[in-house]
């Protein structure tokens, strides 16, 4: 059913296409990269739902922002936030804890 999206999308002309958040699991289809692989003259380009979450937090942090401070899970959305931000040159800092048996560490990340 995603693949036949995908190429009804590619027919049509569509720029990109977003997997969601659901289906964009590696062990699923390598975050897009199945469909790619197995159609490689594909026009459209196919962003998991990870890029699309990257892209609505990066469109509304303020202009001019210079330093963001992320807390929470390392996942990737947070360091695909942080390496976009980074390439505009914004300051980004992680902010998280984590437990090992009953011990609970906090640390923190400048990049």
């Amino acid at each position: 059913m995603i693949e036949k999206a995908i190429l009804d999308a590619d027919r049509k002309g569509i720029k990109v296409l977003s997997l969601g958040l659901r289906n964009q699991g590696e062990e699923l289809n390598m975050y897009g990269g199945l469909y790619v692989s197995k159609h490689p003259k594909l026009k459209v380009k196919i962003v998991d739902g990870s890029s699309l979450a990257v892209a609505v937090v990066l469109n509304s942090i303020p202009k001019g922002t210079t330093q963001v401070l992320l807390r929470g899970k390392l996942t990737k959305v947070a360091y695909g936030l942080a390496y976009s931000l980074c390439q505009q040159n914004v300051q980004v800092s992680f902010f998280f804890f984590f437990l090992m048996g009953k011990k609970c560490f906090i640390s923190s990340k400048i990049f």
